[in-house]
């Protein structure tokens, strides 16, 4: 089953919960099922203001990253025609900072979840031999460094 994607965001909406996003309760998720299979907080993830923090430490040296040239600014139709037909979800750093600063980003997982999608769609639209898929390459590898230096994996 393909849902359509959440329309929520673009009506103003800051933050979904779980259980709201289409598919997730057919799938039998309950949030008293997730919080008891969840591992505890670390320090960094103790609270909202620390673990948004921990991410914008994250991001900011993500921006920093020598790779991530490609994905600072959304992909602009005007220099990719077909990017749009091809990227049903597009995810670049300036969104992710959007995100951050409206605090949407209330668990590590979400914001793990758009830096992989960022990078898969650049491996999705870009050939394998291209620099553009070596960014996305060495782009997921620093957040996951990241996320592991500062204690979230």
């Amino acid at each position: 089953i393909t849902y359509p994607g959440l329309q929520c965001f673009k009506q103003g909406s800051k933050v979904i919960e779980m259980q709201d996003i289409p598919g997730v309760k057919e799938a039998g998720y309950t949030k008293e099922s997730h919080m008891a299979g969840a591992p505890p907080l670390t320090e960094r993830e103790s609270s909202q203001a620390m673990l948004r923090q921990t991410l914008s430490e994250i991001l900011a040296n993500t921006f920093k990253f020598q790779d991530s040239w490609p994905f600072k600014e959304p992909v602009r139709k005007e220099d990719v025609p077909d990017y749009h037909t091809v990227i049903k979800d597009p995810m670049d750093l300036s969104l992710i900072q959007k995100r951050l600063d409206n605090g949407f980003y209330r668990t590590k997982e979400l914001m793990m979840a758009d830096m992989t999608l960022m990078c898969d769609n650049c491996k999705t639209y870009n050939p394998k031999e291209s620099v553009y898929y070596d960014c996305a390459v060495n782009v997921k590898r620093f957040v996951e460094a990241e996320f592991r230096r500062l204690g979230l994996m």
